[in-house]
């Protein structure tokens, strides 16, 4: 069966930094500064090979500093970092890969002081939803002390059928999109896989 890679930008609009460029700092993963601007459309590629170079660190703690604030997840089995973060968003400063291409997960984070509050930087993020995604379930979250909410939904980006368990936390001094993916016919493998990443999401 062929592996197949979602690449590019994915969720250009959904999954992108909308406030001030958060300048991020050295980490065990490439990182990028974030956005400026709230765009509204979904674009992806799929391809048949990675390019990216990813380190085998399951069962580890991934580590990364966005701006003043540092941060740390559990890689669970068959996961590792992926290098090359800007290939599945721009704005992303830290991600990871399944290693069957089957699965992804990215970590979005921008300065408080850009935003008037969480609930209106929950809106600038997930505004398109009701439009694009089918199947969205909200709940609301405390990952590791930083309260939040989850959106769980399926979206279909350039005919992919994806689904998506998407985090947004606030940390002491950023808000946070926490967010894994996988292709539809995956998701009932993937989704325990993803949820325990985004459970394991933390503040150090």
């Amino acid at each position: 069966m062929k592996k197949w890679m979602i690449t590019s930008v994915v969720l250009v609009g959904l999954l992108a930094g909308c406030g001030s460029k958060e300048e991020p700092n050295e980490s065990t993963a490439s990182s990028t500064a974030n956005s400026t601007a709230v765009e509204t459309a979904s674009s992806s590629s799929v391809t048949e090979e990675s390019t990216s170079t990813s380190v085998n660190t399951s069962g580890e703690n991934g580590e990364f500093s966005v701006g003043d604030a540092s941060y740390s997840i559990k890689i669970p089995a068959h996961w590792a970092n992926y290098e090359d973060v800007a290939s599945l968003n721009p704005d992303a400063s830290y991600a990871l890969e399944k290693d069957d291409l089957s699965a992804y997960y990215m970590v979005i984070a921008e300065n408080k002081v850009d935003f008037s509050d969480f609930n209106t930087y929950v809106d600038l993020v997930t505004g398109s939803l009701e439009e694009e995604a089918t199947n969205v379930k909200e709940e609301d979250v405390t990952v590791n002390g930083m309260k939040g909410v989850r959106k769980t939904f399926d979206l279909n980006v350039q005919g992919v059928n994806l689904s998506y368990i998407f985090d947004v936390v606030e940390s002491e001094t950023q808000f946070v999109q926490s967010v894994g993916w996988s292709l539809k016919s995956e998701a009932e493998v993937a989704k325990p896989e993803i949820e325990s990443i985004l459970n394991s999401f933390q503040q150090k």
